[in-house]
């Protein structure tokens, strides 16, 4: 019994310093002062964006990447354009990128693939990045009331090339249906790690 509860102590030890070092690289994500260079050359692609637009592609960016703390090495794909237009330019800066990486993961991050639905159907790719976006913005994924940023940036931008979702299903000849991305468990999603102790 006594090794028990010392194992049950460990264990919420362990997830404690697990919540706070995720916490610290959130708040490391949330802070950095990105290069300028990204802003740009993203307003020099879609020049029709007001500088507020090119900070909430910012954001989304930032919001991607924080996925990532989540998923620890497991690649998930990118389900904006503007995010991977904005991913790419900050990668060009290959010393400050560098570093980057390795205070807000601990490691070198590859640039994802681009994860879209094909003939109504998304993948297992799709839907976990799906389920992690939405349960950091606390929306039931199953029946969203809205949609996570990072699907929601480049029809809220007007991306002219962009991945374009929505949630109302009856415009499936022109945006993707949010609503059929369908989900995984979240524990699935997250790898196993942190579901069902309040690890976001």
């Amino acid at each position: 019994m006594l090794e028990f509860a010392v194992l049950i102590i460990l264990l919420v030890a362990f997830l404690l310093l697990f919540q706070r070092e995720q916490n610290k690289q959130d708040l490391f994500i949330d802070n950095y002062q990105y290069p300028d260079k990204i802003k740009k050359i993203l307003k020099m692609t879609y020049p029709y964006l007001t500088n507020e637009d090119i900070n909430i592609a910012i954001e989304g960016l930032k919001a991607y990447f924080k996925l990532y703390v989540i998923a620890r090495r497991r690649i998930i794909v990118i389900p904006s354009r503007i995010i991977d237009r904005a991913w790419f330019e900050f990668m060009q800066s290959e010393e400050e990128y560098n570093k980057f990486c390795e205070k807000a993961f601990g490691f070198y991050l590859e640039r994802s693939p681009i994860g879209i639905m094909k003939n109504g159907k998304a993948s297992n790719d799709l839907k976990i990045v799906w389920t992690l976006a939405c349960d950091r913005e606390n929306i039931n994924p199953n029946i969203p009331n809205k949609l996570p940023l990072i699907f929601d940036l480049d029809l809220k931008l007007k991306i002219n090339d962009g991945f374009l979702y929505t949630l109302n299903c009856l415009e499936k000849d022109k945006y993707y249906c949010a609503k059929d991305i369908g989900t995984l468990d979240l524990s699935v999603a997250k790898g196993g790690w942190g579901a069902g102790f309040g690890i976001k």
